[in-house]
């Protein structure tokens, strides 16, 4: 005899967004139901870090603005939210009606891979992403060796990708105008020296 399968709870946007509030630990939301955020190795918040100050650099005194990962955004398409390592956002800045923390829209969007995180960050959640009609820049970041993989939406929709394994390289982000130079990326970062 098999025990029964347990079914989850699903919840509203209202009652994750609630509860959020009031959390220490961030969880992304899909169809209802709640996933808890795996915490992150100082290596993958190293090269977070590095990300964000470049970009947070290169966008003063434009109007894109850069965010670092206690940033929500929700893909209206697919219901996901969820907390990008890095994202930049161009005005209009839209936000999630009766909640001014939950962005609908970004142009950039990067993460830093983990050893459980990469495939559904390559796969699953890319499918998502792609539904945010505003993005151009989708960036998958190695902590495990240099290596970026550089997504980049084209006029007529389709994607094109580049990968970046030299210190040399420099990843363009023309959607924003600004640069990311792989040997800032990994600056300072454990095992990168």
């Amino acid at each position: 005899m098999t025990a029964p399968r347990q079914q989850h709870a699903l919840f509203t946007e209202q009652e994750y967004w609630f509860n959020e509030e009031g959390s220490t630990n961030r969880h992304e939301y899909y169809r209802g139901e709640v996933f808890a955020m795996a915490g992150a190795t100082p290596r993958h918040n190293d090269i977070a870090g590095n990300i964000y100050a470049s970009l947070l650099n290169q966008l003063r005194g434009k109007p894109c603005r850069a965010r670092i990962s206690d940033q929500r955004i929700k893909v209206e398409a697919t219901t996901l939210q969820t907390y990008p390592d890095v994202v930049v956002v161009c005005p209009p800045f839209r936000f999630e009606s009766g909640n001014k923390i939950t962005l609908l829209d970004a142009t950039v969007i990067v993460e830093v891979l983990s050893d459980s995180t990469r495939q559904y960050d390559r796969n699953n959640k890319f499918e998502n992403y792609k539904q945010l009609p505003s993005l151009r820049h989708y960036l998958l970041v190695e902590t495990n060796g240099v290596s970026i993989e550089h997504r980049i939406r084209l006029e007529n929709g389709d994607w094109e990708t580049h990968t970046f394994t030299s210190v040399d390289d420099t990843v363009n982000l023309e959607a924003i105008a600004c640069s990311l130079s792989v040997i800032a990326i990994y600056e300072e970062v454990e095992g990168f020296e």
